[in-house]
């Protein structure tokens, strides 16, 4: 909860909605809103990401929203 109210706040103070990785790769169709999503990153399906922090290398297949959430390629 610490960490992604962290990344929430340095988004705000950035002026920022998303960060994401320029080697991450998103769907289409996906809609980010406080999303940061990290190198390698991949999002597969179009899905709702909020307020979520996707690590490096974790790829998102699945066709769940994701709200408040961290995903690593261990545990999502």
């Amino acid at each position: 909860s610490d960490l992604l109210d962290c990344n929430l706040e340095v988004l705000r103070l950035a002026g920022e909605r998303n960060a994401i990785d320029p080697s991450a790769r998103v769907h289409p169709g996906a809609r980010l809103a406080g999303a940061v999503l990290g190198a390698g990153a991949t999002i597969e399906r179009p899905i709702e990401v909020v307020d979520s922090i996707i690590l490096p290398g974790t790829h998102i297949e699945e066709d769940e929203d994701l709200v408040r959430t961290i995903a690593s390629r261990e545990v999502r």
